[in-house]
């Protein structure tokens, strides 16, 4: 039994059409055929246009490889560019079909010319084959994930096992960015830990070197809540500057640096693919200023709970005696 050079695929539904929908080929010249049609058109390839001077509104004839007196007109209503070339197609071995061969019909008009051939032909002669092939599209990961459940519900037989090849594809391309955002993420909380630590310190430190400013606040009637509330101010602006410089500066360095440890993971393809979209977004850059109200807020805590506590009338002695003043008849006067 011979086999043709070309491929007729035909299609039950647009929806199942993933090349088009989102794969390598794209209509560049007329439009694609109507789902369910059974008239006699199809689509080519630009390639298989260009080599045979064809364009839409032509016609072309398809012959039976066993009875080259069978043929079948089509009309040509789309052509689509293929991404892939036949050179790529061509480094995949001497039998790989070449895309550019592919001729796309829908599926009514292809069962039309396999049921018409297999009238017309004799027991001596070979008929048109056919091969049908099953395909379910369901659109997202979760409306996967209950097809795979309910087939089996329903008495799907262990003999067989329900895959996707795009969810097996996705999983492999992901499983080194999740080991990325793993590592990350350990990181993060280390950064977040030493830097509320270290927040906590400088707090501490600044509010007992303000504390005479505290006093002399408080003393000329200031209300502990709006000394409170101006510290308080201050850490959150500091806070939302640095901020806004480290998102800056880790959005010039994350696609270089994201790149090199995957490199280092032997992951080029991943790489590439980072490189050429944005790592970091407006979502990640309002939780960074989200974690640093957070952490200015938990640091100021510490402020606001020491200047509760003091007493202005202590803090202004106290800065006196330092001076080298005492208090005598109520009267200050030097030691």
């Amino acid at each position: 039994m011979n086999s043709g050079s070309f491929t007729i695929t035909g299609y039950s539904s647009d929806e199942a059409m993933t090349d088009f929908t989102g794969g390598t080929k794209k209509i560049s010249k007329g439009k694609m055929f109507a789902e369910g049609t059974d008239s006699m058109v199809c689509v080519i390839s630009s390639e298989l246009a260009k080599y045979n001077d064809l364009s839409v509104g032509d016609s072309i004839k398809v012959s039976n490889p066993n009875n080259s007196k069978e043929t079948y007109k089509l009309k040509i209503v789309g052509i689509y560019k293929d991404s892939q070339s036949s050179a790529q197609a061509g480094q995949a071995g001497p039998n790989a079909s070449d895309p550019a061969n592919n001729i796309y019909t829908s599926y009514e008009t292809l069962n039309q010319i396999v049921t018409a051939s297999g009238k017309k032909n004799s027991e001596s002669t070979s008929a048109i084959s056919g091969r049908l092939n099953g395909t379910y599209v369901v659109g997202t990961l979760g409306k996967y994930k209950q097809f795979k459940k309910e087939v089996k519900q329903l008495g799907l037989s262990t003999k067989y096992q329900v895959t996707s090849a795009d969810i097996s594809s996705y999983e492999q391309s992901a499983r080194p960015l999740k080991n990325l955002a793993k590592f990350a993420g350990c990181f993060l909380i280390v950064i977040l830990l030493v830097g509320a630590a270290i927040l906590v310190i400088m707090n501490i430190f600044s509010t007992r070197e303000r504390k005479y400013e505290i006093g002399v606040l408080t003393a000329i009637g200031m209300k502990k809540k709006q000394v409170a509330a101006l510290f308080l101010t201050e850490i959150l602006i500091l806070s939302l500057a640095g901020a806004i410089i480290g998102g800056a500066a880790g959005a010039a360095v994350s696609k270089p640096v994201t790149k090199q440890l995957l490199n280092a993971q032997g992951t080029s393809s991943a790489a590439d693919a980072l490189t050429a979209s944005a790592s970091v977004n407006g979502a990640v850059l309002l939780e960074l200023l989200g974690c640093c109200v957070l952490l200015a807020l938990a640091a100021g805590a510490v402020s606001v709970t020491a200047i509760m506590r003091y007493e202005p009338l202590e803090i202004l002695s106290e800065r006196d005696l330092r001076h080298g003043m005492k208090q005598e008849g109520g009267i200050w006067k030097k030691s």
